[in-house]
């Protein structure tokens, strides 16, 4: 079974607050943390309407363009990795397995039955959850293979060659 699942609006909705305990989980060290942590202090933004204007305070979003977000979005992102790969989702062989496959904010889950399948997304959204974040269920997917008879014929006539 494999599951893509998209987080909605994943780079927007990074909590401010979950950034120094991403941070101090990777060991980094408390002077260049506190560098990283003001950059996101204070931050406001304006809307005008009408010759009216509102200030509004930002507590979720890394910057975009900014080459330290898609560190801070992955240091945030990596105990749900953690997480997944503890439920053991596809056995590669009796000691390695594999759950989860990521680049930046896309994720595919990846399990071996039907029943590891559904334990994946819902530990997914479960950390989510706690992040304030979500799925956009409207663009995730599942597929399932299958093998069959023909298909192992196949692969195991493809092994032979040498590539």
């Amino acid at each position: 079974m494999l599951i893509q699942l998209d987080i909605s609006k994943a780079f927007d909705t990074i909590p401010h607050k979950a950034i120094d305990p991403a941070l101090r989980r990777l060991g980094i060290p408390s002077t260049l943390r506190s560098s990283i942590i003001n950059s996101y202090v204070s931050i406001n933004t304006n809307i005008e309407y009408k010759g009216s204007r509102v200030e509004v305070q930002l507590r979720r979003g890394v910057k975009q363009g900014d080459p330290l977000s898609p560190f801070l979005f992955n240091s945030i992102m990596n105990p749900l990795q953690e997480q997944l790969e503890e439920l053991r989702g596809y056995k590669i062989d009796e000691t390695q397995s594999t759950s989860s496959l990521a680049f930046t904010d896309d994720l595919i889950l990846v399990a071996d039955d039907m029943e590891k399948a559904q334990l994946l997304p819902t530990a997914t959204e479960k950390y989510l959850y706690s992040m304030g974040m979500k799925i956009a269920s409207n663009k995730c997917t599942s597929l399932q293979v299958q093998t069959t008879r023909d298909s192992c014929y196949i692969s195991n006539r493809l092994t032979s060659y040498n590539w």
